[in-house]
């Protein structure tokens, strides 16, 4: 994997860079951005952990997509603009986790898809 693709795949999954260095890489944000700059090369187990959670955020964006069509309207989707917010109502303080259900409603925010609401829509565990 480029430092490119390791920023791009970052950025979709909405991570910051200490996000990032802490969940995936288990390293420090310095460490990070060396490989996103491309001064390191990106290892092959953080290259593979963040596809893995590239494939996830793909089966997430599938599964909302189902239920958008069988609903046959727009759908409210809860956005939690804290991992905070995330924890008090699903129960689980995971930073990739709400990272990913982020970007999945703001995906199909931007398609036109869903309305965001910050309680009461359908949540992503």
């Amino acid at each position: 994997m480029t430092h490119y693709e390791l920023q791009a795949l970052r950025k979709l999954l909405m991570l910051e860079v200490s996000e990032a260095a802490r969940e995936i890489g288990d390293v420090s944000p310095r460490s990070w951005q060396y490989w996103e700059s491309g001064r390191s090369p990106v290892p092959d187990d953080v290259a593979n952990q963040i596809r893995n959670l590239t494939d996830m955020r793909y089966q997430l964006l599938e599964l909302r997509t189902e239920q958008i069509e069988k609903a046959g309207k727009p759908i409210q989707l809860n956005f939690y603009r804290t991992l905070d917010d995330y924890e008090a109502v699903t129960g689980k303080r995971d930073v990739v986790s709400w990272r990913l259900t982020q970007a999945v409603a703001a995906t199909l925010f931007a398609e036109g898809d869903v309305t965001l609401v910050e309680q009461g829509g359908l949540t992503l565990e």
